[in-house]
This record gives C-alpha cells, sequence and structure tokens, in this order.
C-alpha cells in the first residue's frame, strides 16, 4: 500500500527534502528515504536526488510505501565481524541477507541483526531513519564487506568518503566467457528506459559509472576475475559484465535467459541447478579512520559455494 499527496511550489528555489518535509511534517531523514527509493516525483519524472532543486509552480507527487514505516525490531542473528571499533564495524555479508528495509522486503534484514548487537549503542539505532548504520549497501545476492556506522557523525564522514570515490573496493565474480586480461568499463547508468527493476547504459539520465577489472583465471567457457569499481552505482559491476557479453554466473536479472549447457562438463550443469545468487562477491575494502585518519582494510573470505564452483571448473571446464 502507498500513500499519494501531491504538492505545488509557492516559493522560488528550495530543496526537495526539505520542502516535502515542511509540506508533510516528516522529518528529512524519512524523506531522504523515500526519495532515494524512488518514491517522489517532480513534473511526473521520478527524482532520486534529495537535494534537487524545486522551482515556483513545480508540482512534486509522494506515493510514499507505507511499509517502509514499520517499526524496526531487533533480532538475534550471529554476525561475522572483520573488524570493529568504538566507531564502526565491517562485517562480511552472507548472500541472501537484504541490508535493510525497503517497500518490496518486508522481513528480517541486517538492520534488524543490527539493532540487536548494537542494542547497548542508542546513537546507532538513531543514525538514520529506516537503515541506521548503513554507509553503503550490497545488493542480496552479493557477499562480502561492508561498512557499518555506529553514530550518525560517523555515518556522514564515511558516507562522504564514499562519495568523493576515496574508498578503495576489490570484488570477485565469475562469469560466462572468456575475458581478455585486463581492461576497464566506463558508461553512464541509470534506470532501464522499461524495466524499472534493472539499471542499464540505455539510461537518459544515467550517471558516470566505471570498472577496472582483471582476469585471476579462466577455463573453456568461464573466467574468474577481480574488479575494481571507481563509482558506486546501483547494480554496476552486473551491468557491466552483462553488457559486455559477461554476465555473472547465477544472475538471473542480468545474465541472459537461456545458457545452453549441452556441451560443459555434466558436472557443470549439475553444480548449477545449486545457485540461487549470482557469484559476486566483495572481496577487500578499504578506507581512512573517520577519528583516528588510520588506513583500515578489511579482507572477507569468499562463500563455500563460490570456491566449490572454482574447483568444478578447474576439473570439468578445461581449456
Amino acid at each position: 500500500m502507498s500513500e499519494e499527496r501531491r504538492f505545488t511550489a509557492e516559493l522560488a528555489e528550495q530543496r526537495l527534502d526539505l520542502f516535502l518535509s515542511v509540506q508533510t511534517g516528516e522529518s528529512r531523514a524519512f524523506i531522504k528515504f523515500q526519495i532515494q527509493r524512488g518514491n517522489v516525483f517532480l513534473n511526473g519524472q521520478v527524482i532520486e536526488k534529495p537535494s534537487q532543486t524545486v522551482r515556483l509552480g513545480d508540482e512534486v507527487r509522494t506515493s510514499f510505501k507505507s511499509e517502509i514505516r514499520l517499526e524496526l525490531k531487533p533480532v538475534e542473528k550471529k554476525l561475522d565481524i572483520l573488524y570493529e571499533d568504538e566507531a564502526l564495524l565491517v562485517l562480511n555479508k552472507p548472500q541472501g541477507w537484504v541490508v535493510h528495509p525497503a517497500a518490496g522486503h518486508r522481513g528480517e534484514t541486517l538492520v534488524h541483526y543490527l539493532l540487536h548487537y548494537l542494542q547497548k549503542n542508542p546513537a546507532f539505532s538513531q543514525s538514520a531513519f529506516g537503515r541506521p548504520g548503513i554507509v553503503h549497501r550490497l545488493d542480496r545476492g552479493t557477499s562480502g564487506c561492508l561498512v557499518i556506522a555506529k553514530s550518525r557523525p560517523i555515518l556522514e564522514k564515511l558516507a562522504s568518503q564514499f562519495k568523493e570515490r576515496e574508498v578503495k573496493k576489490q570484488y570477485e565474480a565469475i562469469v560466462w566467457g572468456k575475458m581478455q586480461d585486463k581492461g576497464h568499463f566506463k558508461t553512464c547508468i541509470g534506470r532501464h528506459p522499461i524495466d524499472r527493476k534493472r539499471m542499464s547504459s540505455k539510461s537518459l539520465d544515467g550517471k558516470e559509472a566505471e570498472t577496472g577489472w582483471e582476469r585471476i583465471g579462466v577455463s573453456e567457457h568461464f573466467s574468474h576475475v577481480a574488479l575494481y569499481p571507481r563509482t558506486g552505482r546501483t547494480h554496476q559491476l552486473r551491468v557491466h559484465l552483462s553488457e559486455a557479453g559477461h554476465s555473472i554466473v547465477g544472475d538471473s536479472l542480468y545474465g541472459k535467459r537461456l545458457r545452453k549447457t549441452e556441451h560443459l562438463d555434466s558436472s557443470i550443469p549439475q553444480f548449477l541447478t545449486k545457485v540461487s545468487f549470482p557469484f559476486l562477491h566483495a572481496k577487500v575494502i578499504a578506507f581512512t579512520h573517520p577519528l583516528t585518519g588510520n588506513l583500515i582494510s578489511a579482507t572477507a573470505p569468499r562463500p563455500t559455494i563460490f570456491d566449490d564452483l572454482l574447483k568444478v571448473l578447474r576439473t570439468g571446464d578445461l581449456k
């Protein structure tokens, strides 16, 4: 369910999040949360930037999702912590975990688990509406390094590092086909013009997206690659690889609808029937500690199923 309302701007220029906060009585954190999820329209167009300028006479329409207002309750769950101090922690997120609540997911999320783990830290739960502590996110099927802030000031300082592209990240993926030794992708990525669940370089309002890559290993029909995203667009790595003809194994959203497997060793199709998520892993993250100025670097071990597939390819998909 959603609540739809319309407003007309009566001032010359103002920020979208401030305008809606005044009009609706909601906090700016709540408004920002809704804008970033595509629930606000300016003159009929989806706007995902809280800082977007609203001008005299503009029409703003909101379609706030009611399920986002659900109260977040702590849920006990074991966390794989790679680094922790008084200001932040770095987790190894498993495949299948949703990072934070959203309109399309009403169940448990990592945020629920963090609320339990940090229940004695009131600054954490107050750090951001709906997604406390979440500086950046990983897709549900992506495993690996995720940075969590324990307070609002730390969250803002870390978010600034991400925005300024000061955070270094390395991912690993197993993809279809033989890739070259190394290279980079540079496109503009935005919402797919037809399928709103997908991102695409064909978007009319795309933003710069750049990814460096190098091949770690290769078999007859697959490549194991390291990926170095220099920007952080939604689904960036999945889009870049798919549009280059090397979709990530297990990626049902960006992979080809039907991959012919009859020419592969029987061990490979049998293994792929067990696959639920893309073979994409956030292996390394490095950033400057917002309090000490020290370099923090964390490395997350790959999921067992990732290594299992590499073993199958080494024995069943020889060059």
